[in-house]
């Protein structure tokens, strides 16, 4: 089989990991039973938890891209499984809070990172031409996670004082991470220099191998689109493709270098912002849907929360083309421009009490929300090169260890207020900063 009918294999078990992996998403549908067995634990201990995950998990990524050429990707994957099972086992015995976090928040957290930055690295290697669509691919299978795990949690795990159901479902969750993706790690492997030819012409203009082009030359369908005039940049310019987009020719930069450039920061701050605002929603969703829908029975609450994940999967999909085709300013400006508009029909809803208008609310939310993550990749393959992707990826997706506190914030706030109206201005004020941090981004150059 040819590399370019085999990476589509690579793909698929791609994103059956990180469908996977995603787990620690759905900590607002988990969270539910456990919080109504332990009543004495405040919405902002049970915050931490997921606030602790999202750490972890930018730690497991980070150190996973340090380790990316010295260790096979399948013993990442393999590493992770087990670390699953030993988590959710962990958390299924908690007695304490504390148990809790080290349980999902730390082993958990640290499983998801780390499988997640093998994945990614790992399978886009294999597509140097589809770099925002296979991104997109992939994270759809992590975004739309917490929406299959939702309902399958809701049907099988009753809740109440007492109710011990939870401890079995995270008993199970582990079991099955650790089966599927023990066999998965057979079908990872690291794209050659001979699996990409034919991969980095005409179809993307995207680069095989990891190597930077020389300057001043474009790529073959960057000649044919130009009439074989390269741009005085050493940009390439792709055929149907904006300036600036992946498809363009891009430079390598080591970490440290990618660290000195504003551009970095700027994106950093753009994906903090919109991060928190997202993560506080998707933390606090099943609170708000059943503020806003009194009466309305647990299973329909759990159907429109999981809404957010399943838009947050076609979201990843449909934003991972657009910066293809659009590059990255049109594309975090669409982003940025629908959050704004999403958190504005949230606040409508909550005020309104409508459960139809919050529903609409969480799949605009969750559309909006899906575009950050494969911008992420998009972004640091484009402007940063794929020699030193694995690590350069990790710490963009650092932004996490700030905006994971996203959660713990729209907890507290509404300890201290009783609503979740301050929560939705929080996420207002959030999205106008990083518009602002959007708009200001530049390719570097050197």
């Amino acid at each position: 089989m040819s590399g370019k009918n085999r990476r589509w294999l690579y793909a698929a078990a791609g994103v059956i990991v990180l469908l996977l992996a995603g787990l620690v998403y759905a900590w607002s549908v988990l969270s539910a039973p456990v919080a109504a067995y332990f009543p004495e634990w405040s919405k902002a201990q049970l915050s931490l938890t997921f606030t602790i995950c999202m750490g972890f998990f930018c730690i497991g990524g980070f150190l996973g891209g340090l380790a990316n050429r010295r260790i096979p990707v399948r013993i990442h994957v393999w590493a992770s499984a087990v670390l699953f099972f030993i988590g959710f086992l962990i958390a299924s015995r908690a007695q304490s809070v504390g148990v809790l976090y080290a349980g999902y928040g730390v082993l958990c957290g640290f499983a998801s990172g780390l499988v997640y930055n093998a994945v990614m690295s790992t399978v886009s290697g294999w597509f140097p031409d589809k770099p925002g669509l296979i991104s997109g691919l992939l994270l759809m299978g992590f975004g739309i996670s917490s929406f299959l795990v939702g309902k399958i949690y809701q049907a099988v795990t009753p809740s109440g004082v007492g109710v011990e159901a939870w401890r079995n479902s995270f008993f199970a969750f582990g079991a099955l991470i650790l089966v599927v993706m023990g066999v998965c790690g057979f079908f990872f492997v690291k794209p050659t220099a001979k699996d990409l030819e034919g991969l980095a012409g005409p179809e993307g203009g995207g680069r095989a191998a990891g190597k930077a082009p020389a300057a001043g030359k474009a790529s073959a369908e960057g000649k044919a689109s130009a009439k074989g005039k390269a741009s005085v940049t050493g940009k390439a310019p792709v055929l149907g493709k904006a300036a600036g987009s992946v498809g363009s020719q891009a430079q390598d930069w080591a970490p440290m270098e990618m660290l000195r450039t504003s551009s970095f920061w700027l994106y950093f701050a753009w994906a903090i912002l919109l991060s928190a605002a997202g993560l506080a929603l998707i933390s606090q969703a099943t609170g708000v849907a059943s503020e806003v829908g009194q009466g309305v029975d647990a299973g329909t609450i759990a159907t429109v929360v999981g809404l957010i994940s399943v838009c947050n999967g076609i979201g990843r999909v449909i934003f991972g083309g657009m910066y293809d085709r659009m590059g990255r300013g049109k594309t975090m400006a669409v982003i940025t421009g629908a959050f704004l508009i999403s958190v504005g029909v949230l606040v409508f809803a909550l005020i309104q009490k409508s459960f139809g208008v919050i529903t609409v609310g969480f799949i605009c939310t969750g559309f909006s929300y899906g575009g950050i993550n494969p911008t992420n990749s998009a972004f640091i393959s484009d402007y940063y090169g794929r020699t030193h992707y694995p690590v350069n990826f990790s710490i963009i997706n650092m932004n996490l260890l700030v905006s994971s506190f996203g959660s713990t914030i729209a907890g507290m706030l509404y300890d201290r207020s009783g609503s979740f109206l301050s929560t939705f201005l929080a996420m207002i004020g959030a999205a106008v900063l990083a518009f602002v941090c959007s708009v200001l981004i530049k390719k570097p150059v050197r």
